[in-house]
């Protein structure tokens, strides 16, 4: 892990080479080091180490923006990238992108940090990993998971325990933790993450949990097993639903799914030019009084750095607000365009070209546990997760998907029959505008979400 000391001379260093010749430079660190150990089937694959670190260099000239990364994080690396730049700016017609970098920001310590995990060793890293296949081979033998139910064909984990240190994600991807530019912008901020990704198999079902934190002491692996094994653990036949239109509890990380897309598509680019359902719903009752959306990199368990890819300060921005749309996120680029003020959502896919979204979701929650709300249900499905969400008209939040990784009957308020995996095709908006009761907020497959119980979901189709 690097010191801010030692950050700082890379960054510096790196920064004057940049510089010259151009209007504008930027350099940026992003990545760190990875530790990952998997495991497939009840068995452990060879645990992997990994330096995924980049330097990234991105110069102004001519009314034009160029960038390039490298892994060679050093000045013979700053150097090569500054030159190959110089070299295809010259090249390039010029351009009429607007030019001004933002100016040096304050930005608010944010705990993200933790030195046990940063220095997890391999083989505690891997033991945590055998803790689960140890559990998936005790419930093929019917000695742990519900008493209605013992697995026939064995019980097969598969899954991943990553450990990183410096700017990595929850999902392993490489996150911006410093970066300086030619107008005296200053920024750095190193973090931890440990995050767990588990998948129960069993007679043709599955089932799925996700747990992460910068701690390692704040996750519970025990619950992550018992919950997982239990939606896979619990009858020995699946049903099929016909097609049609039900009560429906969704399940915390169903929500998230749901949640992290409108927050894809929350950024001004996207409102001012039509493609947002903001671009119409700015002020306007978009779905359930009861339903607030903020981004709030700073919430205890987002723990998300203070700055966005180009050294923005992040500000929380209210998204809907008691079920009005309330306000955009906002990019740099975004800022400078349409004369507003920048929020610091800038993000960056791969480093090198950055738009905006909402990244560290928060819904409001109630007091009703999961529990709670089946027992509210007389007829319906629960719905766990979805898969392979895809949207396909961003003005209405429009979305098609399936329940493939998880769905039970309800009956009498009781979970019972696990369900072939359906089709839906719904507009967001009207899915939360059907809100009969909401549950308690927790982290939940990267946002901060409650399960909630609708009155309506329509289910078109098994698959």
């Amino acid at each position: 892990m690097r010191s801010r000391d030692e950050t700082c001379r890379i960054l510096e260093s790196a920064l004057s080479i940049a510089t010259s010749g151009v209007d504008e430079a930027e350099v940026s660190l992003r990545g760190g080091s990875i530790g990952i150990s998997q495991f497939s089937r009840n068995h452990l694959h060879p645990s992997k180490e990994l330096n995924q670190e980049q330097l990234v260099v991105r110069l102004w000239a001519h009314g034009r923006s160029i960038a390039c990364g490298t892994t060679e994080v050093s000045v013979d690396g700053a150097r090569e990238c500054a030159q190959q730049l110089r070299a295809e700016i010259d090249r390039l017609t010029p351009g009429t992108e607007a030019k001004g970098l933002p100016p040096p920001q304050s930005y608010s310590p944010i705990m993200a940090y933790d030195e046990q995990t940063a220095y997890l060793p391999t083989i505690e890293r891997t033991a945590l990993a055998a803790r689960v296949l140890s559990a998936a081979i005790r419930a093929s033998k019917g000695s742990i998971g519900p008493d209605i139910y013992r697995s026939r064909g064995g019980v097969y984990a598969s899954g991943s325990f990553l450990v990183g240190r410096g700017g990595v994600g929850s999902r392993g991807e490489l996150l911006t933790y410093a970066i300086a530019n030619s107008r005296g912008l200053m920024a750095y901020h190193p973090s931890t993450i440990v995050s767990a990704r588990i998948e129960m198999e069993s007679d043709g079902r599955t089932s799925q949990g996700w747990v992460s934190s910068y701690k390692l002491d704040n996750i519970s692996l025990p619950e992550l097993i018992e919950g997982t094994l239990n939606k896979v653990l619990f009858h020995a036949h699946m049903g099929v639903l016909p097609p049609g239109t039900y009560g429906a509890v969704l399940d915390a990380e169903a929500v998230s799914s749901l949640v992290q897309i409108i927050g894809q598509q929350a950024g001004l680019a996207a409102m001012m030019e039509g493609r947002s359902f903001l671009a119409k719903g700015l002020g306007q009752q978009l779905v359930d009084e009861r339903i607030s959306i903020v981004d709030d990199h700073s919430h205890p368990r987002h723990n998300g750095a203070p700055f966005d890819c180009e050294g923005v300060t992040r500000q929380p921005v209210t998204i809907i607000d008691k079920g009005v749309g309330h306000s955009p996120v906002v990019g740099w680029a975004s800022a400078k365009r349409w004369d507003r003020s920048a929020t610091g959502h800038a993000r960056s896919d791969d480093g090198l070209s950055a738009g905006e979204a909402a990244s560290h979701l928060v819904m409001s929650g109630g007091e009703a546990s999961l529990d709670t709300l089946l027992s509210q249900t007389r007829a319906g499905v629960l719905i766990s997760a979805f898969d392979g969400l895809e949207v396909i008209e961003p003005q209405r939040l429009r979305v098609v998907g399936t329940t493939a990784h998880g769905m039970y009957a309800v009956e009498e308020g009781q979970r019972t029959t696990p369900l072939v995996g359906m089709r839906f095709d719904v507009s967001l908006l009207d899915v939360l505008s059907h809100v009969s009761e909401i549950g308690t907020s927790r982290w939940a497959s990267g946002a901060v979400v409650p399960p909630i119980r609708l009155n309506e979901f329509p289910l078109y189709a098994s698959i």
